[in-house]
């Protein structure tokens, strides 16, 4: 009989090793597909940060560029061509004038080509355009080609880590599900006598696993002994204990994923904050920056016979430029001020006190706009922040002036709702389009795209103070015109 037993232990062991075999062989196969197709895409998002250059040196440099080439300004020619050189993936320059005088420039470490992109220069006058140059760009592939031996480092490690672990784990696999079951069997069937007939064999294998040939072997020795109810007892007292363990650890386990849910729904909300803040730093910076670096150029080269009347112009132009970009900093620096307040101190707010403040606030922007503000119904007072709660007025009263369309009837009112307040401000404006109001309260979103005197922090900044208040934001548009609206919790 144990010579028999040994047989069938002896022959799983070839059913293990193919069992082994195939997942390898799969966990190859997925493992070379991805990493294939991540090589891939890795190189095709170089290629497109690297022609993503053409867009920014159309907006950047190039205007600079056609200025000078119409005031033939060779120092700044000379300079805008050192300007397009120093940014990064552009491997050659070649600058043809009207004139048909050519300027080439060359990167030291330049290689093979990506992509050219030829721009004809036109300087505007007026209504009419007057072509000054031909300026080709050739982008070089060393950084995609570094970016693609980057990923195929990376993939590689990758892959042979993948298939260690694999190999490990599927090793691992062999002890516990085949090893230690035939150990405990050889065991038993060694240690088997009289006076441990009453004890059943048990392989102790976690989950339900379909028959198998292990099952034979236990189900054979079994049917030796003759005194099972004391094990069935002892066993259902251990299977016992065990559900109620897994009732613990799947509710433990239950509390830890949520958890990590939740953080990464954060972690993944301030990414997306992190991005957009690094793109209004970058672009909306930029264009005011540019503007008060070009004309300030232009005052700080007295051989330009400017007259005091274009001098006068180009300060006011300044000032505006710089008083735009304290606007943006300013925004941004009360979005990460309401972010961060954690110890926040509420009392009841007086929104009667804080409407009028905010009116008065924009009492000039208001006429600036002829738009006229008025009270429809009284205003509760609630539980909030005085200042957060004035800078919430001021956002919608603003936009409502700047969108509710020529000579603006704005509307300020407020009913209970249960234990809330609902507040609102209503224009007569052309309402936001369907399709963007979804992202209305989203940072670093303009409630007008075709308007470039905003920076899209208003709204957010509305949502993160009456989130913090513990109450709602809103927008709804009927045939009357738009209505914003904020809740907060009504005072006692």
């Amino acid at each position: 009989m144990k010579t028999n037993l040994f047989l069938q232990i002896a022959s799983n062991r070839r059913l293990a090793w193919r069992m082994l075999s195939t997942m390898l062989v799969l966990t190859i196969s997925a493992a070379v597909i991805a990493s294939l197709c991540q090589i891939y895409l890795g190189y095709q998002q170089a290629v497109h940060q690297i022609n993503s250059r053409y867009t920014e040196l159309e907006q950047g440099i190039l205007p600079g560029l056609t200025n000078a080439l119409w005031t033939m300004d060779d120092a700044r020619i000379t300079a805008h061509l050192e300007s397009l050189m120093s940014v990064r993936d552009v491997g050659s320059i070649r600058l043809q004038d009207e004139l048909g005088q050519v300027q080439q420039r060359h990167r030291a470490d330049f290689g093979a080509a990506l992509s050219v992109r030829s721009f004809e220069l036109y300087h505007t006058e007026g209504e009419e355009r007057h072509k000054v140059g031909t300026l080709d760009i050739t982008m070089s592939r060393k950084r995609a080609e570094q970016k693609l031996k980057e990923i195929a480092q990376t993939t590689a490690i990758t892959t042979l880590s993948i298939l260690s672990v694999s190999a490990i784990v599927m090793l691992w696999l062999f002890h516990r599900w085949i090893s230690q079951p035939l150990n405990r069997v050889a065991t038993y069937a060694e240690q088997i006598d009289f006076n441990h007939l009453g004890q059943d064999l048990s392989l102790n294998r976690r989950g339900r696993a379909p028959s198998d040939e292990l099952d034979i072997v236990v189900q054979a020795i079994n049917k030796l002994r003759w005194r099972v109810q004391q094990e069935f007892a002892r066993r259902n007292q251990a299977e016992t204990e065990l559900m109620k363990h897994r009732d613990q650890l799947e509710q433990l386990v239950a509390e830890r994923t949520l958890l990590l849910e939740q953080q990464s729904a954060e972690l993944a909300e301030q990414n997306v904050e992190l991005n957009a803040y690094a793109h209004t730093v970058a672009h909306d910076l930029k264009h005011p920056l540019t503007s008060l670096i070009g004309f300030s150029s232009l005052l700080s080269q007295p051989e330009l016979g400017l007259t005091v009347e274009q001098q006068q112009q180009y300060l006011l132009l300044i000032k505006q430029s710089a008083l735009k970009m304290n606007s943006i900093i300013n925004a941004l620096l009360q979005l990460a001020n309401v972010r961060s307040d954690t110890a926040l101190q509420i009392s009841v707010v007086d929104m009667e006190l804080g409407a009028a403040e905010a009116i008065k606030r924009l009492e000039s922007f208001a006429k600036e706009h002829q738009a006229t503000l008025h009270k429809a119904t009284e205003l509760p007072q609630a539980l909030g922040h005085p200042q957060w709660i004035e800078e919430v007025w001021v956002n919608y009263l603003s936009n409502a002036i700047k969108y509710g369309g020529p000579h603006a009837e704005i509307t300020v009112g407020a009913e209970p709702q249960g234990n809330m307040i609902h507040y609102w401000v209503r224009d007569q404006g052309q309402g936001v389009q369907p399709e963007h109001r979804a992202g209305l309260f989203q940072a670093f979103n303009r409630l007008d795209t075709l308007k470039a005197d905003g920076h899209g922090l208003g709204l957010s900044i509305v949502k993160r103070i009456v989130s913090k208040l513990g109450g709602e934001v809103g927008y709804d548009f009927d045939t009357s015109g738009s209505v914003f609206w904020f809740t907060l919790p009504a005072a006692l």
